[in-house]
């Protein structure tokens, strides 16, 4: 497999991050309205379609670069990275559902996405510091 597979995969990582940031942007904006529903009952809107299809995005995306035996032939230390990436944004995403449903789920699911927000930063800065390894100055 040659790397220009993993370059369009780069750049599905930019347009991910793209629509993955809006869906935060408007869950934040619409914060202010779930204050003021009537009932605690959710109504569905295209916005939990969104949410969904990017949510199966960026995992699937993920999974495809560590787990498939195709992209096994490219070195891990070229795919982790946008793997990583692709992480990032599936939790970018629980946090917009997590914002979005601020008063109707409870606060054991806020402290779940919060934890894996921890985790998943921690994870990111081991892999970087694991596949981006400095020389030794005196050997």
């Amino acid at each position: 497999m040659n790397t220009t597979n993993l370059d369009f995969w780069k750049k599905r990582l930019y347009f991910l991050s793209g629509a993955s940031i809006t869906l935060l942007l408007v869950a934040l904006v619409e914060m202010s309205k779930g204050w003021q529903l009537p009932s605690p009952i959710v109504y569905v809107d295209g916005w939990f379609g969104i949410w969904l299809v990017l949510l199966l995005a960026n995992l699937v995306s993920a999974l495809v670069l560590l787990l498939f035996p195709r992209w096994r032939e490219i070195p891990l230390s070229q795919r982790l990275l946008p793997a990583m990436g692709y992480f990032g944004l599936a939790w970018l995403v629980f946090l917009a559902l997590s914002l979005r449903l601020t008063i109707h789920l409870p606060a054991a699911f806020h402290y779940t996405v919060f934890g894996l927000g921890v985790v998943l930063a921690c994870a990111a800065s081991f892999v970087y510091w694991k596949t981006h390894r400095l020389e030794e100055i005196f050997p």
